[in-house]
């Protein structure tokens, strides 16, 4: 095995992504991965939800070129020590 994804179906039309793994040996893995898995795991949903890029510059590069339709705004909730428990 030289790659796999883990994913599911979030709705009827957006699967998301949980995270991709490959071996880096082989150029553009992650690539194809990424094509094969939707091409024949994929085919019934419409959207795909690639989760957060975690400020990796590479990895929100490689999001970017997969011309995304949307962008959802992320928020932290920070609970004070008191209410911690």
């Amino acid at each position: 095995m030289a790659a796999y994804t883990v994913a599911e179906a979030l709705t009827d039309k957006m699967v998301v992504i949980h995270f991709e793994k490959g071996d880096t040996r082989f150029k553009g893995i992650y690539q194809a991965i990424n094509q094969m898995f939707l091409a024949h795991l994929a085919t019934h949903f419409s959207l795909v939800n690639r989760e957060q890029d975690l400020d990796d510059t590479g990895l929100r590069k490689a999001k970017q070129s997969y011309l995304p339709v949307d962008f959802l705004r992320k928020y932290r909730v920070v609970l004070p020590a008191s209410l911690q428990s």
